[in-house]
């Protein structure tokens, strides 16, 4: 598998932004949280749903907050 999409989704069910994860910097807190580095820090997001439509999978996610950096025993 070479990449996987993070779409963001909110509520009403209007798309935010698509991110190829493999292109970007990103921590897995556990199987329901990954955080991705972006221009503006860390963007924390809630996977929501994984969908395999087509040949590239993708997980839909919510934003549920942004770190400055991340702590320390977990950068480390």
């Amino acid at each position: 598998m070479s990449t996987i999409y993070l779409k963001e989704v909110r509520l009403n069910g209007t798309e935010v932004q698509v991110l190829d994860l493999f292109r970007y910097r990103h921590f897995w807190f556990d199987a329901e949280r990954v955080a991705v580095e972006t221009s503006k820090g860390w963007d924390v997001f809630e996977i929501v749903k994984w969908e395999e439509l087509s040949e590239v999978p993708t997980l839909l996610v919510r934003h549920i907050g942004r770190l400055s950096s991340l702590p320390v025993e977990v950068a480390g």
